[in-house]
């Protein structure tokens, strides 16, 4: 063995394989396998797709999280898109990885996913740095609605103006692309802001005369008005809501702030889920500890370091 040279052991040991699932070669045996990479195209884990329609089996098999790939943070094909979306100064992030092959392949290439619908402020940071405006094309799906009202306010606190894409007549980026690619390229130019767009979602779901309907509307609405970072924003929605339900803007800032003073309900958390996350930090720390410790003896590995930041090694 060369000097450099280190064991499947003292890996699995550094957490930085899967060895705390049972066959890992079986998990992903029969699936589509496409390697996920960081902003310099290295790579740090694997996604499986099933291949074969198994209902009792998972759609997607991700590589588990360790020190390299964190789910939260990686945006995937970032290293292949990066440069087109700089140019362009547009980014649209689609929820599938199939997604952004698909828009690759047919030249638009300022694409990139989340790989689900869990977008997270550590996403739109990574992205922000090429550009700021990001144009959500999520499954035209329940989850994918949510999701994209989950992220306004969060594009608010990093500063990107989020748009939403309107898949029509298809469920995905995927699906459109292989009807005509030029639909998908109209569909990116025709986004619409995203908080406009949650307006009409919830205009067109609500009875909006009613006092019940307007009771919703402005439940629904208000705690994503509340979360916008500017106040000049703030204000516009508030004043364009208000005419919408025929109130008054004093009347819904009102409400904003006795809901924003009232803190949510907190859910007690049971034994089972305390010793669960009590194993899992513990795990995690041991993952951790194993980590440094090989990096410094084996300088082959040392690499490695360089993509690890302060905020990835206290996250637990």
């Amino acid at each position: 063995m060369q000097k450099n040279d280190f064991t499947l052991k003292e890996i699995e040991q550094a957490g930085l394989t899967t060895k705390r699932y049972s066959g890992t070669a079986d998990m992903f045996r029969g699936r589509l396998m496409i390697p996920l990479c960081d902003p310099n195209g290295r790579v740090i884990g694997f996604t499986a797709r099933q291949l074969d329609d198994d209902p009792n089996a998972p759609k997607y098999i991700n590589t588990p999280q360790t020190m390299l790939y964190d789910k939260s943070r990686h945006v995937y094909g970032l290293h292949q898109a990066k440069e087109a979306i700089r140019k362009s100064a547009i980014a649209v992030l689609v929820e599938g990885n199939l997604d952004v092959i698909a828009s690759h392949q047919v030249g638009v290439t300022n694409v990139a996913a989340t790989a689900g619908t869990a977008l997270t402020e550590q996403h739109l940071k990574a992205i922000s740095r090429f550009a700021t405006d990001v144009r959500l094309a999520f499954d035209a799906d329940k989850a994918g609605m949510n999701a994209t009202e989950r992220a306004i306010p969060i594009a608010s606190r990093v500063g990107v103006s989020l748009s939403v894409v309107t898949i029509k007549d298809a469920k995905d980026p995927d699906e459109l692309i292989k009807q005509d690619p030029k639909l998908w390229e109209k569909a990116i130019a025709k986004q619409q802001y995203a908080l406009d767009w949650l307006i009409e979602r919830y205009e067109s779901e609500l009875d909006t005369a009613s006092g019940k309907g307007k009771r919703a509307f402005s439940d629904v609405l208000l705690p994503t008005i509340r979360g916008l970072h500017d106040s000049v924003e703030q204000d516009h929605y508030l004043t364009k809501v208000a005419k919408l339900l025929q109130v008054s803007p004093a009347a819904l800032r009102e409400k904003m702030q006795k809901d924003a003073k009232t803190p949510p309900p907190l859910k007690k958390k049971s034994a089972a889920t305390n010793r669960e996350e009590s194993n899992e930090q513990h795990e995690w720390a041991k993952a951790q500890a194993h980590f440094l410790t090989i990096t410094l003896m084996r300088t082959i590995l040392r690499d490695f370091l360089e993509l690890v930041d302060t905020e990835m090694y206290l996250q637990k």
